[in-house]
């Protein structure tokens, strides 16, 4: 995949996710929500093993109901940092989604994280017509 594919479907899944937070989650879009891009992942298609932010973290944004703003990613690890000290039990003010490539291009990894217990995963595909969920891979 060349760098005008991959700045394309980081535009086309930047998109899909605004949308699918405006219908799923309003209030916590309304406030602002974080979105993380990472490496690819490195095993296939399918497996278990998955995990967008495993990856080395590659780009940030914050995106509401109106914009898409980028953030630098220090300010993602800063977010993170802040779950992990004690907070992952507690309810989430504010939510996330993050993505990652799988070896095999146009597909991806999303995770979406509304509460300690509200996510979910989904295996997509990105093409010029947009994004198609083709499987969930985990739900809480």
């Amino acid at each position: 995949m060349n760098m005008q594919d991959s700045h394309e479907d980081e535009t086309r899944l930047l998109a899909f996710l605004q949308d699918e937070w405006r219908r799923y989650s309003p209030a916590q879009l309304r406030r602002g929500v974080w979105v993380s891009s990472h490496e690819a992942i490195v095993c296939e298609l399918g497996s278990e093993r998955a995990d967008p932010m495993a990856q080395p973290l590659q780009r940030a944004w914050w995106v509401d109901w109106d914009s898409i703003q980028p953030r630098p990613p220090q300010s993602f690890k800063v977010f993170c940092d802040y779950l992990t000290v004690g907070r992952a039990q507690e309810p989430h003010p504010i939510g996330w989604s993050s993505f990652a490539p799988f070896p095999q291009a146009p597909f991806y990894f999303v995770d979406n994280f509304r509460g300690p217990l509200d996510g979910d995963g989904w295996r997509v595909r990105v093409s010029a017509g947009g994004v198609e969920v083709l499987e969930k891979l985990w739900v809480s």
